[in-house]
Parts: structure tokens; sequence; C-alpha cells
């Protein structure tokens, strides 16, 4: 299966997937698929340990979490995904980017659980997402 991760991967890229227990073992599977570019890292049992590593981060990819927050205290770039939560609620860094499924009315639901196909987050693609990368990695070089 082709992901935004094994492409910045394949395109040379360190990549570090952060997380609980609660992804640890698919973190831990798609990080063996190419250990050299791809690390997993379990952050729930130490707070410290996650700020520490993201603020090492060239950018973060994330939804609305903890380590969102974290990285726009830190100053560190930012590719936010949207989907039950709301983006307008969000404010980030100028430069740093929203993704959001805009087609879909019920965006910003907040709801645990979903009937509706396809899912929000489902719209955002590998394309998506790795283009919303590359395009704030470069916005990040050129504003250095």
């Amino acid at each position: 299966m082709r992901t935004a991760v094994s492409e910045l991967a394949n395109q040379g890229f360190g990549v570090a997937l952060i997380g609980g227990p609660g992804v640890e073992k698919f973190n831990r599977s798609v990080a063996a698929t190419n250990p050299e570019r791809i690390r997993a890292f379990n952050t729930s049992a130490d707070v410290r340990a996650l700020f520490a590593l993201i603020s090492g981060f060239d950018l973060l990819v994330t939804g609305d979490t903890l380590a969102m927050h974290a990285a726009w205290a830190l100053s560190t770039p930012i590719v936010a995904l949207f989907g039950p939560t709301s983006l307008a609620e969000i404010d980030l860094a100028p430069g740093d980017v929203k993704l959001a499924a805009s087609q879909l009315p019920c965006l910003g639901c907040y709801l645990h659980t979903c009937s509706v196909d396809p899912h929000c987050m489902d719209l955002l693609t590998p394309d998506l997402v790795l283009d919303a990368v590359l395009e704030r990695l470069n916005s990040k070089k050129t504003c250095a």
C-alpha cells in the first residue's frame, strides 16, 4: 500500500512515527518496511520526550493532537489533518498547512465513530498529504 510515509522515505527523507500504545504496533510495522528511513517512538510515558523529539523535527504531520500544539509552541512547521475536529478553531503559524476534506458538510462533528462513507479522513489521500508536506518544507527553506 502506498502511503505518504513510504513516499517520503523513498525520496530520502527520515520519518519518525510517534504515538502511544494504541498505534505502537501499527507504527512499528510501518517502520519495519524501511528501517533506515522510518523509526517508531512510543511517547505516551514521557511528555518531555515527545517535546524533545518534536523540537528536532523539520516538520510534523499530525491531527488535532497534543503533538500539534507542542509543535506550534516549539515553532516546528506543521501539516495538520482535520476531519472530526474543527480546523476553524485552530490557529497555526504562518506557512503551516491545514488539510481537510472540505467537500463534506459534517466536518468538525467531533464524533468518535462515523457512518459517513467515505470517511473525512479517508479523503485525505497520500498524494494530498505528500504535496502539503513538500510544499511546507519548500516554504520553510524560502523563509529561512
